[in-house]
């Protein structure tokens, strides 16, 4: 699963980030240019004040939670 699967995941419905932690919101939100630029990794862990693989982390449980929602009907 590449980066821009998960890019592509995250950006396509935004609105689905809402059934996110805040904290798992604001990581997808920050990585991946959602309402914002797009952060590198190591300043979002600064931001944090945890390490990068703790932000990975988050990351994956909140792409995980994402894949797992029903698809959207248009």
């Amino acid at each position: 699963m590449g980066k821009d699967y998960r890019k592509n995941l995250v950006s396509e419905s935004p609105e689905r980030l809402r059934y996110l932690s805040p904290r798992e919101q604001t990581i997808l939100r920050m990585r991946y240019g959602v309402g914002e630029s797009e952060k590198p990794l190591k300043a979002i862990a600064k931001l944090f004040e945890v390490s990068e693989q703790t932000i990975r982390n988050h990351e994956a449980k909140a792409i995980r939670k994402l894949e797992k929602l029903p698809k959207e009907e248009n």
